[in-house]
C-alpha cells in the first residue's frame, strides 16, 4: 500500500497536527484493505485479492515528511508493527521510541534535508535499548528529490546536486533501485525475525553503515544485481466513486487552497 500525499505537512494552514493525519491516512487505507479481504470492493475492480491480505501485521516506510513520520511516538504505537524504515526522513525534535527493527536510509547528497539526516536520532534509538537494531546506512550520491520520482532528481542542467558534483552523483534509476531493494530487503528479515541482516549493495553504489546499537544483530551488505520494478507512473490505475472517507461538513469552513504551493 502506498499513500502519495503532502497536505498533512501544511497544519500551519489550518489543518490538523501532522502526526494525526498521516495516521488517520494509514487508518483509512487498512480499512480499505481489511474490506478487500472481505470481498467488499467499495467499486474498486481488482481481481484476486480477497482472504489474501493480512494486516494484523505492519511495516511503515516513509520518505522526507513520511520518514520524520514512521520514526514519531505516534507510529511506534501502531499494533502489529514489526519494522520502520526511513527514507531521508524530516524528523521534528520528538525522541524515536520504536521496540521494532529500524532502518534509517539517508542521501550523501541530500539537497533538502541533510546527508545527515535521521542520523542524531538513531544514535538515540540504539542506546536507548528499546530495540536491538536501529540501523543506520548511507548511500553515496544519493539526492533528496531522486527518491521521488515526482520531482526532477538533479537541481542544475549539469545534473548537479546539492554540494556533490555530476561526477559524484549516482544515476536516479539506480540509486531508486538500491533503496528499494535495500527496504525490501530490511522489511523482509525484520518480519521473519532474522538474527542478523544481510542487505543488497548495488555496483557503484556501496552503502556503507550498520547496526548502531551494540551487541545487538549484525547488519552487512552482499554485492546484488538491479533488479527491474514497475515505474511507479505505468501502474494501472483503478479508481472508485464511492467515497471512502467520511464527507465534510455542510457548516465546516474549509480553506482549499491556503497557499500557492499547494
Amino acid at each position: 500500500m502506498s499513500i502519495d500525499v503532502v497536505s498533512p505537512e501544511h497544519w500551519w494552514a489550518g489543518e490538523t497536527v501532522p502526526e494525526k493525519g498521516y495516521t488517520d491516512l494509514v487508518n483509512a487505507h487498512l480499512r480499505l484493505l481489511s474490506d478487500l479481504n472481505k470481498g467488499v470492493n467499495h467499486g474498486l475492480d481488482i481481481p484476486g485479492v480477497k482472504g489474501r491480505i493480512d494486516i494484523s501485521r505492519v511495516g511503515l516506510v516513509g520518505h522526507s515528511r513520511g520518514g520524520g513520520y514512521v520514526l514519531s511516538p505516534k507510529a511506534a504505537q501502531r499494533a502489529g508493527l514489526f519494522g520502520v524504515v526511513a527514507l531521508e526522513p524530516a524528523v521534528g525534535a520528538e525522541k524515536v521510541p520504536h521496540k521494532v527493527p529500524v532502518l534509517n536510509l539517508r542521501g550523501g547528497c541530500d539537497e533538502d534535508v541533510d546527508p545527515s539526516a535521521g542520523l542524531e536520532e538513531m544514535k538515540k534509538l540504539a542506546k536507548s535499548g528499546s530495540t536491538k537494531v536501529a540501523a543506520d546506512v548511507l548511500l553515496a550520491g544519493t539526492g533528496h528529490r531522486m527518491l521521488n520520482t515526482n520531482l526532477p532528481p538533479t537541481d542544475t542542467k549539469e545534473g548537479g546536486v546539492g554540494d556533490c558534483p555530476a561526477s559524484k552523483v549516482a544515476a536516479p534509476a539506480a540509486a531508486q533501485a538500491q533503496a528499494a531493494q535495500i527496504t525490501a530487503s530490511f522489511l523482509d528479515q525484520a518480519l521473519h525475525k532474522s538474527t542478523s541482516y544481510r542487505l543488497p549493495a548495488l555496483k557503484g553504489l556501496d552503502p556503507k553503515g550498520g547496526n548502531l546499537r551494540k551487541g545487538g544483530p549484525a547488519v552487512t551488505f552482499h554485492r546484488a544485481p538491479q533488479q527491474t520494478f514497475t515505474d511507479p507512473l505505468t501502474i494501472r490505475e483503478v479508481t472508485s466513486k464511492q467515497r471512502l472517507l467520511p464527507a465534510i461538513p455542510k457548516d465546516l469552513k474549509v480553506n482549499k487552497r491556503p497557499g500557492d504551493d499547494i
